[in-house]
């Protein structure tokens, strides 16, 4: 019984710091209504043009599903804008933006992209 109250009490912990990191990454977030850059960490910054293909993404990048995220490219449904694009974010969902290109090849163009490859305009 001990030690199902000690795994039960490191599990709550480790619940705990992940809900306080995630929660942090929502504080510091670029809000609707204000400019940012799209920042990833690759040269391009995969942009969803709906939720539906945001979680498709999501599903097939955490699969290491080459071909589904291929073939979400080539349908369209993810945008490809390059690092350091300007955009500005239009709506909002957790952990998630909905941003408005602002310059570039997709100009214009809206989608959803995770809330971390937002960043602050300086």
């Amino acid at each position: 019984m001990k030690s199902l109250f000690g795994k039960l009490g490191v599990i709550i912990i480790g619940i705990t710091v992940m809900l306080t990191i995630l929660m942090s990454l929502e504080a510091f977030a670029v809000s609707i209504g204000q400019e940012g850059i799209l920042e990833s960490g690759a040269e391009l910054v995969p942009v969803a043009v709906s939720k539906e293909a945001f979680d498709e993404w999501t599903k097939a990048r955490v699969a290491n599903d080459k071909y589904g995220m291929g073939l979400l490219l080539a349908s369209g449904k993810i945008l490809t804008p390059k690092r350091g694009t300007k955009v500005l974010v239009i709506d909002r969902a957790t952990f998630i933006r909905k941003v408005r290109i602002l310059e570039g090849e997709y100009i214009g163009m809206s989608g959803w992209v995770a809330i971390e490859y937002v960043k602050d305009v300086k």
